[in-house]
């Protein structure tokens, strides 16, 4: 919530911050490695590297760190994955080439997201209606996730997240529209996305 600034001092930061982690893990042993590798996937999640944040968190989930927080954060990360490649299918001239690759990738990264989320829900956590929101856009349920994204965003004004979530319905319905001819209600949403 800074002003815009040089960020690459705070991410060198994190990345220190989870090399001591790594070394923690090494010296503590196999009692470490759930915590240790949650707790690096957290920090790729920071750093928005969302297929390393991956690696660590299923590595946590397969050492039987199974805490609603770490469902949670899988849930985030499957969906910023499906929302990476959601994008990109947007360049595909094909119709039927394109809702086939749009059908793998919600069965790669969207199914997993909503059943982790779903497990994530008992999560401590500063905004439920944010995951709430989050689950909602992910079942097209667009209208119930701008509703707890607005809840979240009152309740928790600093929380930023509440207003991307926002943002991106309406960048959703606005693809949605564009493909269905519907330019000028597409131009509204893309708008609003804004």
């Amino acid at each position: 919530m800074v002003p815009l600034h040089d960020v690459r001092p705070d991410r060198q930061r994190i990345r220190e911050h989870m090399g001591r982690i790594e070394e923690h893990m090494d010296s503590a042993g196999r009692i470490a490695l759930g915590p240790g590798h949650y707790a690096l996937g957290r920090g790729h999640m920071t750093l928005e590297s969302w297929n390393e944040a991956r690696h660590h968190l299923e590595a946590a989930w397969e050492a039987n760190y199974r805490e609603p927080e770490v469902a949670l954060a899988l849930g985030r990360v499957m969906g910023a994955l499906y929302d990476e490649e959601l994008q990109q299918t947007a360049q595909i001239d094909s119709e039927e080439v394109r809702e086939a690759r749009r059908a793998r990738i919600r069965e790669m990264y969207l199914d997993p997201a909503v059943d982790y989320l779903r497990l994530g829900r008992d999560a401590e956590m500063e905004s439920p209606e944010l995951v709430a929101g989050i689950l909602a856009l992910y079942e097209r349920r667009y209208e119930d996730a701008l509703n707890s994204a607005r809840t979240a965003s009152a309740s928790t004004p600093w929380l930023y997240e509440a207003r991307l979530l926002e943002g991106d319905v309406h960048r959703i319905l606005a693809i949605e529209q564009q493909e269905r001819g519907e330019y000028p209600n597409a131009q509204r949403s893309y708008e609003q996305a804004k």
